[in-house]
């Protein structure tokens, strides 16, 4: 019982590494503990006839990738219990990286971060200036050491692992219209499937960590 009560939601990745979304959802519906946590699909195929596999499988509802951050925004509301949808409101996503001061975000959105599109960003969001801020300070906040992530899991020959965390900042970096970041992402996560050697993989990597300081930098400034 303690992990139905744990999660409250799931945003599945349908064309996640190793074990995608489709079978995932299956195994959980399997469980009866899970029955009633809401599982989103998270696809870049918006086709009916997929959706429509989605509902058999047992998916409550569906986001388009790249994620356009007032969709997920509305995506929360909806479906968290209305004690999370709470916090989060009150900007209860910052918990703070050990040894870094988290609110050391700006408190108003930057004229502009070299790196990201704000004007596609702000776009995203409807005009939603303090959404896209949250979505900012989140991003900013988880995804700093992404080049660090793979890396490390590169070192350690977890290629699996590797491919997640570059498959997880692709996606989030395009929803947030950091085009540049995207790109490396991408790659990355291709590279990495031919089980490279960390040398072979160095060079995108430090590209990946320059453009990813680059764009936290213009986030860190007030």
């Amino acid at each position: 019982a303690g992990a139905a009560q744990r999660y409250q939601l799931v945003f599945m990745d349908l064309h996640m590494p190793v074990l995608d979304g489709h079978a995932a959802t299956l195994q959980l519906r399997q469980d009866r503990r899970f029955d009633r946590l809401p599982i989103i699909a998270l696809t870049a195929n918006a086709m009916a006839d997929q959706w429509r596999r989605c509902q058999r499988e047992g998916f409550d509802d569906r986001l388009s990738k790249p994620v356009i951050p007032a969709e997920l925004y509305r995506m929360l509301q909806h479906y968290l219990p209305v004690g999370l949808r709470a916090a989060w409101d009150e900007g209860g996503d910052e918990g703070g990286d050990e040894g870094e001061d988290a609110g050391a975000a700006p408190a108003a959105l930057p004229a502009g971060v070299p790196g990201l599109d704000l004007a596609a960003a702000r776009q995203a969001v409807n005009g939603d200036e303090a959404l896209l801020l949250k979505v900012l300070r989140l991003f900013r906040h988880e995804e700093r050491h992404g080049a660090g992530r793979i890396r490390a899991a590169i070192g350690r020959r977890d290629y699996e692992e590797a491919a997640r965390h570059a498959h997880t900042l692709r996606g989030l970096a395009q929803s947030l219209a950091a085009d540049g970041i995207a790109q490396l992402a991408g790659q990355l996560e291709a590279a990495v499937r031919r089980q490279p050697a960390p040398a072979d993989v160095a060079p995108a990597l430090a590209a990946l960590d320059a453009a990813l300081a680059q764009v936290c930098a213009g986030l860190d400034r007030d």
